[in-house]
């Protein structure tokens, strides 16, 4: 999961969920095919997901298929060997958001190589207003803690041990990446 957003001036739907998933309902290995990185949008009142957004992913859960709606923001391909990691969402503001995520070459072992960070920014429906850009390569999102809004920006914090620093890293509506250190 990448992280849930307030959809700000949409009456009925409240929320908007980035994540990286799979194209396919298999489930029998770790890797099935390029992850790729999509969302749907939550209804305000009942918790479902909206039925009108633009594509379909089939799963089976418990023995039972479903098909959600939703709606893909990247196009990784097999042949290619590429999928996204790490999925960050920040809103930024007039239902405008931030996404992103790592992109990884699958080498077919544990030992992938990591392309670096990338972004893009899309509207409330997941339309691309802006599209995927690398915007580091020297990098990493952090793992486990999410990313945030500071003034207008995705923000991103990182650290090194070794030298007692911290990282703060920023995006800027235009996709512009700012790396300051606190030390």
């Amino acid at each position: 999961m990448g992280n849930l957003a307030l959809i700000e001036n949409d009456p009925t739907y409240g929320y908007i969920a980035l994540f990286a998933t799979e194209s396919t309902a298999d489930t029998g290995s770790v890797i099935n095919g390029p992850r790729n990185l999509a969302i749907v949008r939550v209804n305000r009142g009942d918790n479902s997901l909206d039925p009108n957004l633009s594509d379909t992913l089939t799963v089976v859960s418990d023995g039972t298929q479903y098909t959600n709606r939703l709606r893909w923001l990247t196009s990784y391909t097999a042949v290619a060997n590429l999928h996204a990691e790490r999925p960050k969402l920040v809103g930024i503001g007039n239902d405008q958001y931030i996404a992103l995520w790592e992109e990884w070459r699958y080498t077919g072992s544990y030992a992938d190589t990591f392309n670096g960070v990338y972004a893009m920014r899309i509207d409330a429906q997941g339309n691309v207003l802006q599209g995927p850009t690398l915007i580091t390569n020297a990098r990493h999102l952090h793992r486990g803690d999410d990313a945030f809004v500071l003034d207008g920006r995705a923000a991103w914090m990182t650290g090194n041990a070794a030298g007692k620093k911290l990282y703060l890293h920023l995006v800027d509506a235009a996709l512009g990446y700012q790396v300051v250190v606190l030390d």
